[in-house]
């Protein structure tokens, strides 16, 4: 196969011909193990930091949940200690998965998790990060995880993985760019969680009962229509019926979603009503989005406008209070014709509240949009700058 001019082929893919191939290994002090003995015995309140393979995400250390072990305990391990820089890289969970550690958990340990400490004269260890976790790192893991049931990754596969390394001077252009594009989805992460707040809280106010509300029953100013599963061998993938909507699989993002058809239409949901699941987790919700066949798992509920969606997802978590069952939980239909609502009487009132809440949501889904758009050019500008088909340097 020709390839172009300044480029050149490797057994993992065409690269500049400046660039050079290279084991994890021969670019690091060492490579281990952490403390791999059972430290439950040694938990404590507070101690020596302990990280596990849950804790370690793309390129960063998820430090809301640690752990603690007695020191006493700890320094059998001193040898194991985490220093600043280090790579962490989950062998569980998510294997492959790796971090730097930050300057705040020096001498923090780790359960079970590989540590690689890189030469960092000759590589730039952010760089290594982001390779490691890109589309080409994390085939070789898919390529080298062992284990049955729960695949792992060990010391030995690892050691071998191959590093495609630019100039020092390159990696570091290419770190610090794809740093950027972190820090930008971090940033636009932390507005959707501060919009989201913002929702609640306004939600919160304007769904409070204020005076010359009235308090009915869901069954006196809903239309409430149970699932019923249709016949399983109706079920199809082409498109044939209509969509089957059967619990809180079919709903994301507070919409239902395809995913099978039933040509057998036992009960059916019109687009814009409230899908609600019946069975454990009972009371998701979601605004249909079609027209669709209502399982046993869920029940529409429809009204005229969409203040009763916002108040729905404002109570979610009653359901759960109320819910029973022997194998699972779930809820009946005299349960959800009973539930008491507080509502305007006027439908205007409702309708402004709901615009409001409404609106709030769109903008949510805007910035969510937004975010899966950065995530997406990441992708792309990793597969550009980790295989050498745009230069920085």
């Amino acid at each position: 196969m020709n390839t172009a001019t300044g480029y050149k082929q490797t057994e993992i893919g065409i690269i500049p011909e400046d660039w050079v191939i290279k084991s994890l290994n021969d670019i690091s002090e060492k490579i281990s193990v952490g403390i791999a003995s059972s430290a439950t015995h040694a938990y404590r309140e507070r101690g020596i930091v302990l990280f596990r393979n849950q804790n370690i995400k793309p390129n960063y250390l998820d430090d809301s949940d640690i752990l603690y072990i007695d020191p006493r305990y700890e320094v059998r391990f001193i040898n194991k200690r985490l220093k600043a820089g280090d790579l962490l890289t989950a062998r569980t969970g998510y294997p492959g998965t790796t971090c730097i550690v930050p300057e705040l958990y020096e001498n923090s340990q780790s359960f079970t998790t590989l540590i690689t400490r890189l030469k960092k004269k000759s590589v730039d260890t952010i760089y290594i990060s982001h390779y490691i976790n890109s589309a080409k790192g994390q085939e070789f893991f898919e390529q080298n995880q062992i284990g049955g049931g729960q695949k792992n990754v060990n010391a030995g596969s690892l050691k071998s993985m191959p590093i495609i390394l630019p100039p020092l001077p390159e990696q570091t252009a290419i770190a610090n760019a794809l740093s950027d594009m972190d820090a930008l989805i971090a940033q636009t992460e932390k507005l959707i969680e501060k919009k989201k707040a913002i929702k609640q809280g306004v939600m919160q106010e304007l769904l409070k009962p204020k005076e010359g509300w009235v308090t009915k029953k869901l069954g006196e100013v809903c239309e409430i229509i149970m699932g019923q599963s249709p016949l399983s061998e109706y079920y199809n993938f082409a498109g044939i019926g209509l969509p089957l909507i059967q619990g809180n699989a079919d709903i994301k993002n507070r919409k239902t979603i395809i995913r099978t058809y039933s040509s057998n239409i036992t009960k059916k949901g019109k687009l814009g009503d409230i899908i609600m699941t019946v069975r454990a987790p009972v009371g998701e919700i979601a605004l249909s989005t079609f027209e669709c066949c209502l399982g046993r798992g869920v029940c529409a509920l429809r009204y005229e406008n969409d203040f009763m969606y916002h108040y729905m997802i404002s109570i979610e978590n009653y359901w759960s209070r109320l819910s029973s069952g022997s194998t699972f939980d779930s809820v009946n239909s005299n349960q959800i014709r009973d539930l008491s609502v507080t509502l305007p009487q006027t439908k205007n009132e409702q309708i402004e509240i709901a615009k409001t809440l409404t609106d709030l949501d769109k903008d949510i889904e805007l910035t969510e949009t937004k975010l899966q758009k950065l995530k997406h050019q990441k992708q792309g500008m990793m597969q550009a700058l980790l295989t050498g088909k745009i230069r920085l340097i």
